[in-house]
């Protein structure tokens, strides 16, 4: 695999799923079904992803019927990121013969909150996220816009991501791409690479 970027997704690649794990928290503490809060969470997401609605907004539309404490479920969730073991090692290898990079449908302060606490954008020196591209995964405008950034044939570009539909999209616009289905993945990511 010839490559001259490697583009990361955050939640589910570099870090654990932080989401889910919210959405456990929020389940047990207010008694609501896990299925339902992920749900509503969902409901509200694409505003809050693409930069159109703050933190406290979003939970304030997402739990209109409960009293939620905004300011500890948005530090909860900001700090729910783990990161995924050996990903960022294996980032930190392939920076040496590749140019590295950020590919997320996060919103501004859940980059953020990681980037202050592991010098993210001191490893990963391009950053594409869907706040600042007005388009979330897996829509062809959010791979477009990499594309045009980069200013490099789409073939050039690898995304490593854990949502077989985000890569199935970088795919059909001539990207390369990886599904990353568990940490343990990285090390035939690193070998495709090499071969």
């Amino acid at each position: 695999m010839r490559v001259k970027y490697i583009l990361f997704d955050m939640g589910g690649v570099l870090f654990t799923n932080g989401t889910k794990d919210i959405a456990e928290f929020i389940s047990i503490a207010y008694r609501i079904p896990v299925e339902s809060v992920e749900a509503r969470m969902k409901t509200f997401a694409p505003g809050l992803r693409l930069g159109k609605i703050n933190l406290k907004s979003y939970w304030s539309l997402t739990f209109p019927d409960i009293k939620i404490d905004a300011d500890k479920i948005s530090g909860k969730w900001l700090g729910s990121y783990r990161i995924q073991t050996g990903l960022m090692e294996a980032a930190k290898r392939l920076s040496s013969t590749h140019a590295i990079g950020i590919q997320s449908t996060n919103f501004k302060e859940r980059f953020e909150y990681p980037d202050a606490k592991y010098g993210l954008t001191n490893l990963f020196k391009h950053i594409f996220l869907s706040h600042n591209i007005g388009e979330m995964k897996p829509s062809k405008g959010f791979y477009e816009e990499i594309i045009n950034s980069l200013g490099c044939p789409a073939g050039e570009i690898l995304i490593v991501d854990d949502k077989e539909v985000n890569v199935e999209s970088a795919l059909s616009l001539g990207m390369q791409g990886f599904l990353l289905r568990n940490p343990e993945g990285i090390k035939e990511l690193e070998a495709d690479i090499r071969a």
